[in-house]
């Protein structure tokens, strides 16, 4: 018999029955790290499953996660920053001309060092498009019962899946003409987003896709006006 280090109360086990914390814990090596790490992502189990669930019926799937079961999918924002982690590690290797760059002005510019800062680190970037994203695809879809955060989860699993998509090409980027490389950008990232969009809300209604497509492109926009506004302004005050 035992006291738990953390709360002091009786371990007859190996686990604290209060708490859960261990009665005698591992020797923090490599194995143990791998297992934080995977553990972390819930790579061990539900990164494969979450993608190809994604990939074949994104609209159930995630309907399914946010009214009846949590367990299935890996968590949303963990699936995002995982997938922006692994297109930002390939790109290194790879010469990528980033499809959506914007720019072209002084490299004093706010508006630029804003902007080659978002696309420096994609996490953030495509956490702060899907503000402006689920802003939009709340007005187009007002009619259905979601709230706010609701279909900011929905954006965090497909725009995971859009980072998988870049990743995949930008393997094949030297081997691709660049408007091949774009009208296949198009097709896979932009088609992929309207489609698990369209089938998330009602995926037997054109006006459902059509719907997707104005409020994925109306959120990037928004997005876009909104950085440009901050850059300009702190051009004006700080210059």
């Amino acid at each position: 018999m035992t006291h738990c280090t953390n709360c002091d109360n009786i371990i007859l086990e190996d686990y604290c029955p209060k708490c859960g914390n261990a009665a005698k814990l591992k020797i923090i090596d490599k194995h143990y790290l791998q297992h934080e790490f995977m553990h972390l992502f819930h790579l061990e189990k539900g990164f494969i499953y979450t993608v190809k669930k994604l990939l074949t019926q994104p609209g159930e799937s995630i309907r399914e996660f946010l009214k009846e079961n949590r367990n299935k999918l890996m968590k949303p924002v963990p699936f995002l920053v995982f997938t922006s982690l692994i297109y930002t590690i390939i790109v290194s290797f790879f010469p990528v001309v980033v499809a959506n760059k914007i720019g072209g002005g002084s490299a004093d510019s706010y508006i630029d060092r804003i902007f080659s800062w978002f696309q420096a680190h994609y996490a953030y970037a495509n956490i702060a498009t899907s503000f402006f994203i689920a802003f939009c695809t709340r007005l187009f879809y007002r009619k259905y019962n979601y709230n706010y955060f609701e279909i900011m989860t929905m954006l965090c699993y497909v725009l995971g899946i859009n980072m998988l998509a870049m990743t995949i090409l930008a393997v094949f980027y030297g081997t691709l003409n660049v408007i091949v490389y774009r009208i296949l950008f198009t097709v896979f990232v932009y088609g992929y987003a309207v489609w698990a969009i369209g089938q998330f809300f009602n995926k037997g209604s054109r006006k459902s896709y059509l719907a997707a497509a104005a409020s994925f492109i109306m959120g990037y926009l928004l997005y876009f006006t909104t950085i440009s506004l901050i850059g300009i302004a702190l051009d004006e005050i700080l210059k």
